[in-house]
């Protein structure tokens, strides 16, 4: 069965912490851990405690979130909201939910204000002492593009020139749309500023340690990792994770086996089969296709709509394994074009 359509159950804030290549430390190591996170857009900002509280920030709004979280046998993270302050602060008993792995990255649904898709934070890295080589893919959640648009493709950086490229871009059918230019790149403190180039004009990449980068720029946000092959063998196992679709968030699980990644709701609590999104197959995947790293594949039950996930294996060798997936959203027919669904997984 395709997405289908459903009112959003999760109230204001959703967050899905994935391990980026950030750190190697185990479920044990974390739990004794405190992580800070900062994060492109509205100058988002979190800090999750191994006391079982957490704070988010957004200084734009001057919003203070207060709360606590505890992990369910389900796999996610329940976040509790005790107090909040500042433009569209939620109440107090709000709830949210989460996917917790060892690692310093954060995607978060924004708590009010004016932003309209997830945002991506990290806990930043360093500046580049050596060549970079990543994969990028462009966030969304009910974006509509046309077939010619470059969604994905890959970063190359130039340590000894200081130049950054985009040797390849690529439309959602994994077609050739060419190279791309940046003009200039300054870092600071593990957060550098592009000039030119892709995305409208330049942006902000936040730099992880292990080399990988989220980047806003004026007209999208950006994952990338370092790039590498990959293959469906390697990837089999269960995951648990978020599909952002039609507007709304599903907690999902999903299993990679044979070569088939089968995605169902559930509810978060439980881990219990719940929602709209009962046994949906994605497969047909070509490995390493359009470039190493990637996966092309299309949904089992309309060829048509095609799906690209960006993938890692044994990230930092914490033995999770990360998949980031874009594609055409069976849920919505548009006559200006695609309309696209993001989805992220992390292996249980």
């Amino acid at each position: 069965m395709k997405f289908q359509r459903k009112q959003s159950w999760l109230p204001l804030l959703s967050i899905i912490a994935l391990s980026l290549g950030l750190g190697a430390c185990s479920k044990d190591d974390a739990s004794d851990s405190t992580y800070s996170y900062a994060g492109p857009g509205s100058n988002w900002g979190a800090t999750i405690r191994s006391d079982g509280t957490f704070t988010i920030t957004e200084s734009d709004s001057s919003l203070t979130v207060e709360g606590t979280h505890t992990t369910l046998s389900s796999g996610f993270m329940k976040l509790t909201v005790t107090s909040a302050t500042g433009a569209d602060a939620p109440s107090a008993g709000q709830q949210a939910y989460a996917v917790n792995i060892p690692g310093v990255v954060f995607l978060l649904k924004p708590i009010g204000g004016g932003e309209n898709q997830i945002i991506p934070m990290v806990a930043s890295g360093s500046c580049p002492t050596s060549d970079q080589n990543l994969n990028w893919v462009q966030m969304s959640n009910s974006h509509t593009i046309d077939s010619s648009t470059d969604v994905l493709g890959t970063y190359a950086f130039d340590f000894e020139t200081n130049t950054p490229s985009l040797p390849n871009k690529y439309n959602l059918a994994g077609g050739d749309e060419g190279t791309g230019t940046i003009s200039a790149i300054s870092c600071s403190a593990g957060v550098a500023t592009v000039s030119g180039g892709g995305g409208g004009g330049g942006g902000t990449m936040y730099l992880t340690a292990s080399g990988g980068a989220i980047v806003k720029t004026t007209n999208s946000t950006i994952m990338a990792m370092p790039s590498g092959s990959v293959s469906t063998s390697v990837l089999a196992g269960d995951y648990v994770g978020l599909v952002f679709s039609g507007g709304d968030d599903h907690p999902v699980n999903a299993t990679m086996s044979s070569g088939s990644l089968t995605v169902a709701s559930v509810n978060a609590d439980t881990g219990a089969a719940e929602g709209s999104i009962t046994s949906t197959v994605i497969n047909g995947f070509t490995e390493n296709s359009p470039a190493a790293g990637f996966l092309s594949g299309q949904f089992a039950a309309a060829t048509s709509e095609k799906v690209v996930c960006m993938a890692q294996a044994d990230v930092a060798g914490s033995g999770k394994n990360y998949i980031f997936c874009i594609g055409d959203d069976p849920t919505v027919e548009s006559a200006a074009g695609v309309t696209m669904f993001s989805a992220l997984f992390v292996s249980k």
